[in-house]
């Protein structure tokens, strides 16, 4: 009896002890324990709660999910017509080879291509906990002499009796598009980059803490939310106007999606393209970064756009007067070469006898008279085989116009396209 005393006296003395501030902060989590131990919390029911609150509020489904770049890899379609498959690599050099065929990819058809992360983003985590109930969040900031800032969160889930900490080093150095590191402004830098990097510290940590069930269940309501808010006049309306008020571009965006707007963006896409806006908002990620890799001009073995068909390449019959002005030094130098050898005019018989020869090729291919893959293999032997764009251009369109493109799969017409574009590229 004596000693039971002894330790509730030591008990009040140590109470006692505490600074002010402490022990009601010990009251507060011990009266916390208190509520969360008669309401056991319930997964499904927390999920039933998040759908409701999608179905009451939708924009709270465009908000969950971000998609932020993570790099560029080159896509390279392997130029072995019996194996054609693509594939992803970080370069190309003398020993890069298709995984399947093992042809070398040196002088084959591709393309850069960005690579995204996707997740629940900020606004998510911050509506699951809101729900979850019983959690106390704290973050703290810590800045060193070289300008760095160390920043810890923790969470104390007080139902499940869990706490999750974490913690990460933001530099003000950032690597410019010359190469070089540069500075962040001290304001822009404790007042933007570390802000927005803490959302993210309390983000992950939110997340850490909640099951894998819940984060799963509540990212598919979104997803299938995400299909009634992407119809292609919403595209329009807003989202690419949205993107304008980043500097991001229409075109740009035909780079990010790898697929030019012309042909209408994919519903895949088209989420795709929410996702990002979100990255945006949330500050997950920044318009640098997502046009780090695409802002140069392809090289010449590349594809801008994939999945385009023949009859989307050219908006033209004709060639447009700067590419008649790149190709005339050319066509000039030929001339003179003429004139200074034969002075003389041309006969009208030589002209109609060279006539009859660039002729002859089309009627012995005639359409009508080749079957499908013979079709296709003369239109890529003939596109290999042009040497000026004013070549080009009458090519492209007498392969858009011609019947028998709608006689070939859409594998092989994405190929042609490919080759078209390629082709193009080359000629410029």
């Amino acid at each position: 009896m004596s000693n039971d005393f002894q330790d509730d006296s030591r008990q009040l003395q140590a109470v006692a002890s505490l600074p002010q501030d402490m022990m009601l902060l010990k009251m507060e989590n011990e009266q916390i324990f208190a509520v969360a131990r008669t309401q056991p919390r319930d997964p499904m029911k927390i999920v039933k709660q998040l759908a409701q609150l999608i179905e009451a509020y939708p924009a709270a489904a465009d908000e969950a999910i971000y998609s932020k770049p993570v790099g560029t890899v080159i896509q390279v379609t392997c130029p072995n017509e019996k194996c054609g498959i693509k594939y992803e690599v970080n370069s190309i050099d003398q020993e890069t080879a298709c995984p399947i065929c093992d042809t070398k990819a040196a002088g084959a058809p591709s393309r850069k291509v960005k690579k995204f992360a996707e997740g629940l983003s900020i606004r998510a985590a911050e509506s699951i906990r809101s729900i979850y109930g019983y959690t106390r969040l704290a973050t703290t900031t810590e800045q060193f002499e070289d300008g760095k800032v160390k920043l810890t969160g923790t969470i104390v889930d007080y139902s499940a009796g869990n706490l999750t900490s974490d913690e990460r080093i933001v530099t003000p150095w950032y690597k410019s598009r010359s190469g070089g590191m540069t500075r962040t402004p001290e304001d822009r830098f404790l007042n933007v980059v570390v802000k927005a990097e803490k959302s993210k510290l309390r983000r992950d940590i939110i997340l850490d803490n909640t099951p894998a069930i819940v984060k799963a269940m509540f990212r598919d309501m979104c997803e299938q939310k995400l299909l009634q808010l992407v119809a292609p006049e919403v595209i329009e309306q807003r989202i690419i106007p949205a993107f304008a008020e980043y500097g991001i571009s229409q075109e740009q965006l035909d780079q990010i999606i790898g697929r030019p707007h012309k042909l209408g963006w994919r519903e895949q896409e088209r989420m795709m393209l929410r996702k990002i806006l979100n990255a945006l908002k949330n500050e997950e990620t920044t318009a640098r970064e997502l046009l780090d890799g695409l802002a140069s001009k392809p090289t010449n073995t590349s594809v801008p756009n994939a999945g385009v068909t023949i009859s989307d390449l050219m908006g033209a019959d004709q060639p447009t007067p700067q590419d008649q002005a790149e190709a005339a030094p050319n066509a000039s130098k030929r001339s003179r070469k003429v004139k200074k050898a034969d002075p003389e005019p041309v006969a009208p018989e030589p002209k109609q006898e060279a006539v009859a020869k660039t002729e002859s090729p089309k009627v012995e291919n005639e359409p009508s008279q080749l079957d499908p893959a013979a079709w296709l293999a003369d239109k890529q032997r003939r596109l290999r085989q042009c040497h000026t764009i004013l070549e080009f251009f009458p090519l492209s369109s007498e392969i858009a116009k011609d019947p028998m493109l709608a006689q070939i799969t859409p594998e092989q017409q994405e190929e042609l396209a490919q080759l078209a574009m390629d082709t193009q590229e080359r000629l410029r």
